[in-house]
């Protein structure tokens, strides 16, 4: 399940990096996007690399909720995500966001933005 999901993170870096070449220099991508699921045994993938403007969905895989939190402005999901459902975030700024669970501290990630 983590190799899909790696290599559907990877072929939309590719797709959007090769889309991504027309754009004049001041304009950002438009409908960026990846995927992050959870479930009891942590974020999958826990790192990932996407490019700035890229929409980041977690979607909780898992029967019991969870609640993704960064000290990126913004990204708080504000209360747990219950079972089945998804929250998403737009990364507009560049940089390492390491995220945790706040039901579940010991569950951990990050998410490298590049311009």
């Amino acid at each position: 399940m983590q190799y899909k999901l790696i290599l559907l993170a990877l072929l939309v870096v590719v797709a959007a990096s090769a889309c991504g070449k027309k754009n004049s220099p001041n304009t950002e991508p438009v409908g960026l996007s990846a995927e992050v699921s959870i479930t009891k045994d942590g974020f999958s993938p826990a790192e990932l690399t996407v490019k700035q403007g890229t929409q980041v969905i977690f979607k909780n895989e898992d029967s019991r909720p969870h609640w993704p939190e960064s000290d990126l402005p913004g990204f708080d999901s504000l209360q747990g995500i219950p079972a089945g459902q998804t929250y998403s975030v737009t990364f507009t700024r560049p940089g390492i966001w390491a995220y945790k669970d706040h039901l579940n501290k010991t569950l951990k990630g990050s998410v490298t933005v590049t311009e």
